[in-house]
């Protein structure tokens, strides 16, 4: 142990001594007008403030030697000014399809190939008066757009006659069971 009387003098009480991992203030009680003033003075302490150029170079060295990185700026909301400004100055700015850099030759499409997309999916959910065909639910009882089901299962027949308006949870349904499925919607035409 160590004695820290001969550190602050008088002050303390000489039975008073250091040990290792003691904490002083452990379950000293703060009043709110004291907590209030010691977060006014801590925070943003910086703000406002200006750092040479010098400063900013040996902290930022520093950093980078901690592996720590700038802040950030997820999360900063831009004014509509700032974010058509950045669409305006996109290297990306009309490259659409073939045109785009990370085009791979359509194969996102597949298995459904490119007729089978959100028009033609609109068509048949208003084909269908946007109702499950099973369960006979809405789209505004299910809070979510019906979902477009292949009845004899091939993603390629993007035929009319081959899709059909499901709700998520009858849409899951049909996944086992396929015989049962293709009689079931074929004798429902």
């Amino acid at each position: 142990m160590i004695d820290i009387s001969r550190f602050f003098g008088s002050r303390l009480d000489n039975n008073m001594s250091f040990q290792k991992g003691n904490k002083i203030n452990v379950g000293r009680k703060r009043s709110e007008e004291f907590k209030e003033k010691i977060r006014k003075n801590n925070a943003r302490f910086w703000l406002g403030k200006k750092r040479s150029q010098k400063t900013k170079e040996k902290i930022r060295k520093t950093n980078k030697e901690k592996g720590l990185k700038p802040p950030s700026r997820k999360g900063i909301k831009h004014t509509e000014k700032t974010k058509q400004k950045m669409k305006d100055n996109s290297f990306l700015k009309g490259k659409f399809g073939k045109e785009h850099p990370t085009w791979l030759g359509g194969i996102s499409f597949e298995p459904y190939g490119l007729e089978f997309n959100e028009d033609l999916k609109e068509v048949i959910r208003n084909r269908d008066r946007r109702k499950c065909q099973i369960c006979k639910k809405t789209e505004l009882e299910n809070k979510v757009k019906l979902s477009i089901h292949h009845i004899n299962y091939d993603k390629r027949n993007n035929d009319p006659k081959n899709l059909i308006s499901l709700c998520l949870k009858c849409h899951s349904k049909t996944n086992n069971n396929r015989e049962y499925w293709i009689n079931y919607f074929k004798n429902n035409e």
